[in-house]
């Protein structure tokens, strides 16, 4: 269907904007396998984000849905890279110079080659949040951005084939990557999806109640949102495993959540140029208010200033990777069509992150920020 009807060819781009819909998990994996790189995108994107995107991106194709179709037609005149255009309708609609996916899907041929792909073959491309000047690209390769959640999966998610995990995330964002796709993923799990509009503390609790839910992945401000009801009234009886990422638990919201569920909140820290570095794993003595430990294989440690100095414990520095004696799988190749901002982030010796942190003797990462 991609290479066929969309006319893609191996190493092209391609935007995808979906929300939590089936479509977006078979997209993903065909494209893998067609070898694409993809792209993807939040529904909350506008009209001219989705044009600086595309044109930074050089998409050849977008593959969206109704909403996000209407803004791709305001600004696709001027995005001369763009061929294809592919709507995922789930109300059944048609739209003028769209292609139907369902209709494409259904005429495809069951038979398909897989691309022959190297690890270090680029993949996948995220655009980071912008909240610095625009959004630049962070290139990804099979090795990096989908292997390397073995230890996101195996360590953090602690995921095994009976279980059924619920991560928060957009599909727009690199945290999708981790608990919606290839996280549980490489572990056989199960994922679970619920169209939620918005985030409503009330139908998470029932939802958490009512389906066999084992890990459940969620923002801080969830957390927060949460435990202000009462949690003890609901029955969650197939929770075993409680994750938060994106900035640090309150120790309040720690201790709230853990008297009513029995379950603790473990924290992770990663970014979109990384897979998992730093977790609470189940394993691990808890330590509230710490992200955790150094994920297996990776030699995170704190950085000074210089950018070259391993500090001590208890010192505030740069959240770094070592790059020698070797590197880390989860590590990006860099920012696409930006080498100045790749040298920045890289040191002689260190990947740095750009957020800071100190550890303690037993090796537990404290956040302090940005």
């Amino acid at each position: 269907m991609l290479n066929t009807d969309c006319e893609l060819q191996p190493g092209d781009m391609v935007m995808v904007i979906l929300p939590k819909v089936p479509e977006w998990w078979f997209i993903n994996i065909a494209c893998h396998r067609a070898g694409l790189i993809v792209t993807p995108g939040t529904s909350l994107l506008t009209s001219r984000d989705i044009k600086d995107r595309l044109l930074s991106s050089k998409s050849k194709c977008i593959i969206a849905d109704d909403k996000v179709a209407e803004e791709v037609d305001k600004v696709v005149k001027d995005c001369p890279e763009l061929k294809k255009k592919m709507l995922v309708s789930s109300k059944g609609h048609s739209r003028s110079s769209w292609m139907d996916y369902h209709e494409s899907f259904e005429k495809a041929s069951h038979l398909h080659q897989n691309v022959k792909t190297l690890s270090d073959d680029t993949f996948l491309a995220f655009f980071t949040s912008g909240t610095t000047g625009k959004p630049k690209m962070i290139e990804h390769s099979h090795a990096s951005g989908s292997l390397g959640h073995i230890v996101t999966g195996r360590y953090w998610l602690d995921a095994v084939p009976t279980d059924a995990v619920w991560c928060l995330s957009d599909t727009g964002w690199a945290k999708a990557a981790y608990g919606n796709l290839y996280g549980p993923w490489i572990q056989g799990a199960c994922v679970f999806v619920h169209h939620l509009p918005a985030f409503d503390p009330i139908k998470v609790l029932e939802t958490l109640q009512r389906y066999p839910i084992t890990v459940f992945c969620a923002p801080p401000t969830g957390y927060r949102m949460l435990v202000q009801h009462d949690v003890a009234r609901y029955q969650m009886n197939s929770l075993r495993h409680c994750l938060a990422a994106g900035e640090p638990t309150n120790p309040e919201v720690i201790e709230a959540w853990q008297r009513t569920t029995r379950q603790r909140i473990n924290e992770g820290y990663g970014q979109s140029e990384t897979t998992l570095l730093i977790g609470m794993f189940k394993c691990l003595q808890f330590q509230p208010g710490s992200m955790g430990k150094a994920v297996p294989g990776a030699n995170v440690t704190v950085v000074g200033d210089d950018r070259c100095t391993e500090l001590p414990p208890g010192e505030e520095g740069n959240i770094g990777v070592a790059l020698k004696p070797r590197g880390t799988a989860g590590l990006f190749k860099g920012y696409m069509n930006d080498p100045a901002r790749t040298v920045d982030v890289f040191s002689k010796d260190y990947y740095l992150t750009g957020d800071r942190a100190y550890k303690d003797e037993d090796g537990y990462f404290f956040f302090v920020g940005e």
